[in-house]
């Protein structure tokens, strides 16, 4: 099985969705709390080119993209959760 991140990320893309994914483990942020992942995701949309993003319900973000492909205005939503669970992990091994 092929990851697609593969195709969709350069390199750089990719290792700077893995430093957020990083950061988000080592600073978790409780539900209606995530200002420093709210803030972290806009940065790095905006890195990537994509511009326009809006904010809702206190700490949540999205962003309306048009695509430019010819043919019927098609829709697709992706939702992600960025709130922590006030849990103890297990692995104290990792730094993230």
């Amino acid at each position: 099985m092929h990851n697609l991140t593969n195709y969709l990320l350069n390199e750089a893309e990719r290792e700077a969705v893995v430093q957020m994914r990083h950061a988000m483990h080592r600073e978790p942020e409780l539900s209606n709390s995530e200002w420093s992942t709210q803030k972290r995701i806009g940065e790095t949309l905006e890195n990537f080119g994509v511009r326009g993003a809006k904010t809702f319900h206190k700490t949540g973000l999205y962003i309306d993209i048009e695509g430019s492909a010819p043919g019927p205005k098609r829709s697709i939503a992706l939702r992600g959760d960025i709130d922590a669970l006030p849990i103890q992990e297990q692995r104290e091994d990792l730094p993230y």
